[in-house]
């Protein structure tokens, strides 16, 4: 009895072990058809909104080799797919294809990375694969639509993270890579320029010889150590350096590429081998920096050189090469204040014969005439020679059409969200500025404002800045922008008022006097001229303008220094800053009037207020004082100014009135100047 039992209990366990058996083999069964339901689900999906071309990854787009023939960058499978085979090719199968082959170029995982799964586990990663995948390829049918709209590029990179990062994280850099190369200035190539400093160190041989031209049987020593100052004893190849070093500075501010032929006075490089490196390393202008010397010292002013039509070498460099000189020279005098020579023609230049590019020679100006040699030597007008010579590489590229119209610092004006730190800081100095100088002096019944604006941050900030006060001769800058604005560049016939001179030049010599020297005459001459003879209409023309612009505490109301008026010149700091910050920026009449009244404050020669506390900081101003000592029973001591360091600028405009001690108030205005100077010099930090 006890043995049938156990044979019986023996039959029943094995008949239940089978028919566990098949319950667990029909649910595999059911599992795999649902997975592969799935699978072809998503592949038929995929293969309807996707160009055949594309996998989960693009990754293997193809490219071209060195050697002209097409490579692969190819992540699914052991060897390059055609699109045919691609589409039959499951999601789920390429991607477990490409963690084996690791398709994203990085070493194969060791073994022992690799985590050991049970058959219940990979069925159900599987399970939820297939829906991971639908959701990464909707993505990559949107990259796709975007590729075909040009931004491929950014579909490849997104591709490559998604590879790296999964199925998710793939969808969240595409869409990031794809909004990227909607700009086109972050992948505009940039324009380069190339500068060559003339000459080097008097101790570099460069006696050996060169030809003169590819070819050419006439040979030239390779290099020279240029001419030398009789009155400093500076040799050109060093100011030749110092002036392009700014250059440098200059046009890579203004979001040019520069190559230098030599950064130091120790390279021994022929002046074929400059020209050659300017093209070698991807210049699309060659710039060559020098200055001259002559036997006779009342010589003096600026020349360029360049190749004519009929050189054996570089004749269809000619016309280009001319356009540049013509832009470079025209600017360069006119920022600079040098007087021009013109443009002459050299055909025995090896730096020209050899080059390339469009090619000339700037000669500065004459280190043997004592002025020229002076002016070239001062640090301040070094700036305005960069400057000059980058204004006119702008209008070059301009004329040829090779970049978009720039401010005249060389920078597209965009609207300028100011952030709260930049707020919190001009605030904070405008209390200091406050607390040390300006209140005590109001408590003793002095006027005083100051208006600040940094021009980088668009931060800004004033104390009093909208009170009218008396102007003095910082107004002289409204009429300057006036006659820009009515004489010079006249929005239509019928703004023009025409400005006969007595003699060539006389109107740059007025508005030079009336700025730089503050030459009361020239002013007075001016407003009459602006009124054609009339200098109440002259005045009111001013008036106009600064209505017009949204100057509203400015108006011209006498002459000056006229007796017994019945008006006053007013202002206020404010109004001051903002006709500073548009001249600055390139909005003041027009980019070239702003640029050319630029020029006129930075030449300004009464330096003694703001500009003062700056001494010794390497800081350029372009400035206007106004004073008044008395006359009309009012004591004034203003000055307004635009102040550049470092590639960074802002303005500070600075008013004041019914003064007890006007030195007092000069040195106060001094102190101002530098506590703002270092203020904004620590923000940069």
């Amino acid at each position: 009895m006890t043995a049938i039992l156990a044979g019986l209990v023996c039959v029943l366990l094995v008949g239940l072990a089978v028919v566990l058996w098949l319950n667990v083999r029909q649910e595999r069964a059911d599992g795999r058809g649902q997975n592969q339901k799935k699978e072809q689900e998503v592949q038929s999906g995929r293969m309807t909104e996707e160009p055949p071309v594309t996998d989960s990854g693009e990754e293997a787009e193809s490219e071209t080799g060195s050697d002209g023939k097409e490579t692969e960058r190819g992540i699914g499978s052991d060897k390059a797919e055609t699109g045919a085979e691609r589409e039959a090719v499951s999601d789920r199968d390429e991607s477990e294809t490409m963690s084996e082959k690791n398709a994203t170029g990085k070493e194969p995982l060791d073994e022992g990375d690799i985590d050991v799964q049970t058959a219940e586990e990979e069925a159900e990663k599987a399970s939820g694969f297939a829906a991971e995948e639908e959701s990464e390829s909707v993505s990559e049918a949107e990259l796709e639509a975007d590729s075909e709209a040009g931004t491929r590029t950014g579909c490849e990179e997104g591709a490559e993270s998604a590879s790296e990062a999964g199925p998710e994280a793939g969808t969240e850099e595409a869409s990031e890579s794809v909004s990227e190369p909607e700009s086109e200035s972050e992948t505009e190539e940039k324009l380069v320029v190339a500068i060559d400093p003339g000459h080097q160190g008097s101790w570099v041989n460069m006696s050996d010889q060169e030809p003169n031209g590819p070819g050419s049987t006439e040979m030239k020593a390779k290099a020279s150590t240029g001419t030398q100052s009789p009155y400093s004893g500076k040799p050109e190849y060093e100011l030749n350096l110092e002036v392009s070093l700014l250059l440098q500075e200059e046009l890579e501010k203004r979001g040019y590429e520069v190559i230098l032929t030599r950064k130091d006075h120790d390279t021994a490089i022929s002046n074929a081998e400059r020209a050659l490196m300017a093209y070698e390393q991807g210049g699309d202008i060659y710039v060559r920096i020098h200055a001259n010397g002559s036997d006779d010292t009342s010589v003096s002013g600026a020349l360029a050189m360049v190749p004519s039509a009929s050189n054996p070498y570089v004749a269809d460099l000619a016309e280009d090469s001319y356009l540049l000189a013509q832009c470079i020279l025209d600017a360069y005098c006119e920022r600079a204040s040098f007087s021009s020579l013109g443009i002459q023609y050299y055909d025995n230049m090896t730096g020209i014969n050899w080059s390339k590019l469009p090619v000339m020679i700037l000669e500065m100006g004459f280190m043997t005439n004592q002025n020229d040699d002076a002016r070239m030597a001062d640090p301040a007008v070094q700036a305005q020679m960069a400057a000059g010579i980058a204004d006119g590489i702008d209008a070059y590229f301009e004329k040829t059409g090779q970049k978009g119209t720039k401010t005249a610092q060389g920078s597209e004006q965009k609207a300028q969200e100011v952030s709260p730190e930049a707020e919190g800081r001009m605030h904070a100095l405008l209390e200091k500025l406050g607390e040390d100088y300006l209140f005590p002096a109001m408590e003793q019944g002095e006027q005083w404002s100051v208006s600040i604006a940094d021009l980088d941050t668009g931060a800004s900030g004033d104390i009093n800045g909208d009170e009218q006060m008396a102007s003095a001769s910082v107004i002289k800058v409204f009429i300057m922008a006036a006659i820009y604005d009515r004489v010079c560049y006249p929005a239509s016939e019928e703004r023009h008022i025409y400005f006969e001179e007595q003699y060539d030049g006389e109107l740059k010599q007025l508005i030079t006097d009336m700025i730089t020297v503050s030459d009361n005459n020239a002013a007075n001459t001016l407003l009459t001229r602006l009124g054609s003879g009339d200098v109440k209409a002259g005045m009111a023309v001013v008036n106009q303008f600064c209505e017009e612009n949204g100057y509203t505490a400015t108006a011209v109301g006498r002459k000056f220094l006229e007796e017994n008026p019945d008006g006053d010149n007013d202002t206020s700091a404010n109004d001051c800053r903002n006709l500073l910050a548009s001249i600055y920026n390139g909005t003041c009449v027009c980019e070239e009037a702003s640029a050319k009244m630029y020029a006129y404050l930075k030449n300004q020669t009464r330096t003694w207020k703001l500009p003062a506390g700056l001494s010794g900081t390497g800081a350029v101003t372009a400035n206007k004082t106004g004073e008044l000592g008395g006359e009309y029973g009012q004591y004034v001591e203003n000055d307004i100014a635009i102040v550049e360091d470092g590639g960074k600028a802002y303005v500070v405009c600075v008013l004041s009135g019914s003064l007890a001690d006007n030195q007092a108030a000069m040195e106060k205005i001094t102190r101002i100047s530098k506590l703002v100077y270092e203020e904004h010099k620590a923000w940069l930090q």
